[in-house]
């Protein structure tokens, strides 16, 4: 009889854990930009009142970051993510190692995953209810923070912060003039299905970065979602 328990027991934890890396977690970040220090430089007081919200989508080795709300505009998640264009989306699949951002419905940007110099921390955080080891890096000239989850699916995180091994709940980006953080305040499991992203031209970022600045210098009519 004890036998026959251990054994379903141990079926009943397999058919958990392959049912969670099958469906993966959807995310929910709240995101804040921070102008306001306190004596020792840190942050106590967001820039702006507008609530901004996005989510990570994990299904097996791909995600899918999408913008939900922004002030009072809302933007829920489609049955199929990355069949349908939703502004400020990125797209990023480990197998391939690429990363698709989409930034308005005429064009799209696809590049190799981005990677990260990430040096351990000794501290821990608490993010969302789960412990958390942290990790810093740097990209662009910023210095980032980044506090991850060891037992939920490894490589994944908001925007194109990836790499570490597990899930990303909360990055801090130090800026020049401020500090940008992204952080977790709700984990579900779930099943969404996910695929690379195919609506609008594929091009470059040196291509993005030239029609940015003709659209800014002729006030061209193109499509670009901002907040």
């Amino acid at each position: 009889m004890i036998r026959f328990l251990s054994i379903v027991i141990l079926f009943v934890w397999c058919v958990t854990e392959k049912g969670f890396a099958q469906a993966g977690p959807t995310i929910t970040y709240n995101n804040f930009t921070f102008y306001i220090f306190d004596s020792l430089g840190k942050p106590i007081l967001p820039a702006g009142t507008n609530k901004f919200v996005t989510k990570l989508v994990i299904n097996e080795h791909q995600s899918y970051y999408q913008t939900t709300q922004a002030g009072r505009n809302v933007y829920p998640l489609k049955k199929t993510l990355g069949k349908t264009f939703i502004p400020h989306t990125n797209y990023v699949n480990r197998e391939k190692k690429i990363l698709v951002s989409q930034f308005g419905d005429k064009y799209r940007v696809k590049e190799e995953l981005k990677t990260f110099n990430w040096q351990m921390l000794e501290e821990k955080s608490n993010i969302a209810g789960y412990e958390c080891k942290k990790a810093w890096s740097t990209y662009e000239g910023d210095s980032l923070v980044a506090c991850f989850h060891e037992k939920l699916p490894h490589g994944f995180g908001p925007y194109h912060y990836t790499g570490l091994p597990g899930s990303i709940l909360e990055v801090t980006v130090f800026r020049k003039d401020n500090i940008y953080r992204i952080t977790a305040v709700t984990i579900e499991n779930t099943t969404r299905p996910v695929e690379e992203p195919a609506d609008g031209k594929l091009i470059t970022w040196e291509q993005w970065k030239k029609i940015v600045a003709g659209r800014r210098t002729n006030n061209s009519n193109i499509r670009i979602v901002t907040f």
